[in-house]
């Protein structure tokens, strides 16, 4: 993962957008082991979430960066 940004609405919801070197490394990230700390720290937060997570591929991103 190079990094990642997010949202939060007022509603309370989210939205989080991480961003991978491709999408061929997304997939092999996912099948690796997560760390025990890391997979309690994950667990936590997901236990907050209220509703059905979705995720989304997105194939071909727009990032702008404004510059002077």
């Amino acid at each position: 993962m190079l990094g990642s940004v997010s949202a939060q609405y007022d509603d309370g919801s989210y939205t989080m957008a991480m961003y991978f070197t491709s999408e061929a490394d997304a997939r092999k990230g996912e099948k690796k082991k997560i760390p025990a700390k890391l997979k309690a720290e994950m667990d936590e937060m997901n236990s907050l979430v209220i509703g059905e997570t979705e995720f989304i591929d997105i194939h071909d991103p727009w990032l702008h960066s404004p510059h002077q």
